[in-house]
């Protein structure tokens, strides 16, 4: 989550209001205490990143949801949580650190 700027800066699928109202919404959602967003610089993702994931921590055990072109999958397996656990933490360590200046940086561009 950076000297080389992350796709958010680079695709712009509306006009310049419309996106800083987008970035406000992301530091919004980002200062919220049971969420965290990070950014990941353009071609420094560690893997090949081949579709979007969630984990979520729920208290009888974890889930991970995996969205693919044409249907999403639940994962309860520990084996297939933990895969999924070590690729979010390779994420985490690619990520710029000061995600909020990153989104700063964004808006005022």
């Amino acid at each position: 989550c950076t000297t080389r700027w992350c796709a958010a800066r680079r695709w712009r699928p509306g006009p310049a209001k419309l996106m800083r109202a987008q970035l406000d919404r992301l530091a919004s959602v980002a200062s919220l205490p049971n969420v965290t967003l990070s950014l990941v610089p353009l071609g420094e993702t560690p893997i090949p990143l081949l579709h979007p994931f969630v984990i979520f921590e729920l208290e009888g055990g974890a889930l991970v949801t995996v969205e693919t072109y044409s249907t999403e999958l639940q994962l309860h397996d520990a084996q297939d949580i933990d895969r999924y656990r070590h690729v979010l933490d390779q994420l985490r360590d690619a990520a710029v650190p000061d995600t909020a200046a990153m989104l700063r940086a964004l808006s005022a561009s």
